[in-house]
């Protein structure tokens, strides 16, 4: 597991371990797959406040050694299973807050995110996790439109690799969300345009999860990774605030945008069978296909 930054962690997890069994035990596991900047960690958050005794363990890839941007260096495997016991370092939300904790042997929700991950190779490993007996596991998979979830990306990263990256990424995720392909069988997928916006649908979601639906840490904002690309965590117990549906104007005159978009139509037919665009967002996906490539 990760080092932890806190210097009493160590010492509470071996008092941990010793007076408890190694394996843990779960009510509920949820396997949570999603792109970076999709809105990852504001679901995660809404989804473990349904739940008093939770526990949550961010599962990243790792990093390959170079230069450029960490998104860019990103190798989309982890060595799986991911191999847990009581007393290993997890994130739990206390007061809207992330705190670190000894993961303990009894949790009602233990939810593990899966970030950016090659959904074959998840496939491969089943299953993911072990050391952890479980009475239900579910599969969920979050996917935000490629245009506003693109434009989140390269404000990130800013570095001039990512169109030759995210276009395969958000390809990958939309067809298993439209059931092309079926990596996570029996999954629960979250549309997040229409989670950020609509609470009939967020209880649709709870009620699919065997949740007991609740808002309250909705608006929360984490400040993993430094919160919103594009408005930190300015907006943290205020995230409805967020201007997330209107991203891509900031780069809807970016050449490197537009022609990923332009060499990749394909992109724009899925998400025209996934997302409700505005306007707007309409005309601009039309205007991609009559525009001549840059």
């Amino acid at each position: 597991m990760t080092q932890t930054i806190f210097p009493d962690f160590e010492p509470l997890s071996r008092r941990f371990k010793r007076l408890t069994g190694s394996k843990v035990h779960t009510q509920k596991l949820f396997y949570f797959c999603g792109l970076k900047r999709s809105g990852l960690h504001a679901v995660s958050f809404w989804l473990l406040g349904h739940q008093a005794n939770h526990a949550f363990i961010n599962n990243k890839p790792a990093k390959q050694a170079g230069d450029g941007s960490p998104m860019v260096r990103t190798i989309q495997t982890s060595p799986l299973p991911l191999r847990l016991r009581v007393g290993d370092p997890v994130r739990i939300c206390r007061d809207d807050q992330e705190q670190a904790f000894p993961l303990a042997s009894e949790v009602d929700l233990l939810l593990i995110l899966f970030q950016s991950q090659c959904l074959q190779y998840l496939q491969a490993h089943e299953p993911l996790v072990a050391g952890v007996e479980a009475k239900d596991v579910r599969r969920i998979l979050l996917l935000r439109d490629p245009f506003n979830w693109a434009a989140s990306y390269m404000k990130k990263s800013q570095d001039p690799n990512d169109v030759n990256i995210w276009p395969g990424l958000w390809r990958m995720y939309a067809k298993e969300f439209l059931g092309i392909t079926n990596y996570l069988p029996r999954k629960v997928s979250i549309n997040y345009n229409r989670w950020f916006v609509d609470q009939a649908y967020r209880q649709q979601i709870s009620t699919q999860l065997g949740l007991a639906f609740t808002d309250q840490t909705l608006n929360v904002v984490s400040h993993h990774a430094g919160g919103s690309s594009f408005d930190q965590t300015n907006f943290d117990r205020g995230a409805q605030q967020m201007a997330v549906a209107e991203r891509w104007k900031d780069f809807s005159e970016n050449p490197s945008y537009v022609k990923a978009f332009q060499q990749h139509l394909d992109i724009v037919e899925l998400a025209e069978h996934i997302f409700d665009f505005s306007p707007e967002l309409a005309e601009f996906a039309a205007s991609l296909r009559r525009q001549p490539l840059c």
